[in-house]
């Protein structure tokens, strides 16, 4: 049998998931990552291995030689390297698709600007209670390249997808899939919204009619699956909700799942409805009792950083959003505030976004803008043109303090910063806790 050449370009989670998934002594392995640190922690794992070599740099002399080349959801289908690839006839796929091809297991995958993670968390938490065999994968942290071999055969893999990943998809196939929504989000990386919307597009690619799609109303698809639509109104399939209560309607009939009443206060906003609507088709399909689905909802626990109380003092209060790093999910966290008045807290890295829409959608509860990190001047700036109240400082933490001493009693501080983390911070999560940890050093050490 002839010996493949791969190239294996980023080595973090996937990297290292999509290696030991394919590793044998027969073929040959180049690994790479733009991170030096990353390379030499990568090599001192593998330095008994002939046929694996770590490389300082990829050059075009290497690319010739492979025969696929295995990307990392960091890695861009429009890098200068995978470009040349692509040139030469080289087969360049992403880990997901690399873990479906030794999957055996059936997939749903579930695609979305905003609420993935709490979708698939949800779904997960349905299907455990209702005794099912499932595992979570894919974006949520668990590369499917990583499970695929070990997972029972039973086992349902529910898949968190990100754009990043369908970019290098060929076969991948669920059985079930779907989108949440699509607003425009990465479009540093994707060029526009319209390419964006494309990749989130392919995860029906290869689809047939038995296999089903959950989408929301709003998103228009021209597909031979069978279709279920979710919406706070009524669909004809899918799941709506009417008079405040949850029904889910297939071909045959229309049956009430649950009351809004029934779902935990935090849950009753439009965003998350929507996710526990796309929940409930999934679960209806996979033939899920009604009691588990409720059940299920009712003890669900939201994730952190996620419209999160995370302080309170002398009656002011302070919210971590700061998974909302795009401009929807800002809109969608400050309209899920009634009757507070918000000092708002935005910035961080630069995606590409024009603000615009954010100030077009501030209710009047927001008293305040304060804008900070790399995209600071350009919020300020479109702030100013929409005559808000705003103010400019260079870090979160100059951010924090300034909202630390201007809050009054009754008023809220919401971090929800409409921007990506990574001019700070390692990510999200990271942003969140220093703005916790930024507010406690103000108030318990003055």
């Amino acid at each position: 049998m002839k010996q493949k050449k791969y190239l294996i370009y980023g080595l973090a989670k996937s990297g290292e998931s999509a290696f030991n998934l394919i590793y044998n002594k027969r073929d040959l392995f180049y690994l790479f990552d733009d991170n030096e640190q990353q390379r030499k922690s990568f090599d001192l794992k593998i330095n008994t291995k002939p046929n694996v070599f770590v490389l300082k740099e990829i050059d075009k002399t290497i690319l010739n030689k492979i025969d696929e080349l295995i990307i990392s959801p960091a890695i861009s289908i429009y890098n200068d390297f995978v470009v040349y690839a692509k040139q030469q006839n080289k087969s360049v796929i992403s880990e997901l698709e690399l873990g479906f091809r030794y999957c055996k297991n059936k997939i749903i995958a579930i695609t979305g600007t905003n609420g993935k993670t709490t979708t698939v968390n949800l779904l997960y938490d349905i299907l455990k209670l209702a005794n099912k065999k499932a595992e979570k994968v894919g974006n949520i942290g668990t590369p499917l390249s990583s499970v695929v071999k070990n997972v029972k055969r039973k086992t349902i893999l529910i898949c968190e997808v990100s754009s990043f990943q369908l970019e290098g998809i060929k076969t991948f196939k669920p059985f079930m899939a779907g989108i949440l929504n699509i607003t425009p989000d990465h479009i540093d990386r994707h060029k526009n919204f319209i390419t964006y919307k494309k990749e989130k597009f392919k995860i029906f690619k290869n689809l047939n009619k038995k296999d089903k799609v959950v989408i929301n109303s709003n998103l228009k698809i021209k597909n031979d699956c069978k279709i279920y639509k979710f919406s706070t109104k009524k669909v004809k399939k899918g799941c709506f909700i009417k008079n405040k209560k949850i029904y889910f309607a297939s071909s045959k009939k229309v049956e009430k799942i649950c009351s809004i009443l029934d779902l935990p206060e935090q849950m009753r906003n439009k965003h998350n409805l929507e996710n526990i609507l796309s929940c409930i088709c999934f679960a209806k399909l996979l033939k899920i009792k009604n009691f588990y689905i409720k059940q299920a909802i009712q003890n669900f626990k939201l994730l952190p950083h996620r419209i999160q109380k995370i302080y309170e003092t002398e009656n002011k209060v302070f919210y971590d959003d700061s998974k909302a790093t795009n401009i929807d999910a800002t809109i969608k966290a400050i309209k899920s505030f009634k009757n507070k008045e918000i000092i708002l807290i935005l910035g961080g890295s630069d995606k590409g976004y024009e603000y615009s829409q954010i100030f077009e959608n501030l209710t009047k509860s927001v008293v305040k803008v304060v804008s900070c990190g790399e995209v600071a001047t350009k919020i300020y700036n479109t702030a100013k043109n929409f005559n808000i109240e705003v103010e400019k400082f260079l870090n979160l933490k100059e951010a924090t303090i300034f909202a630390c001493k201007t809050v009054k009693p009754n008023q809220i501080v919401l971090l929800s910063p409409a921007s990506a983390s990574f001019d700070e911070f390692n990510g999200y999560k990271e942003r969140g806790e220093k703005f916790l940890t930024y507010i406690k050093d103000y108030y318990e050490q003055t």
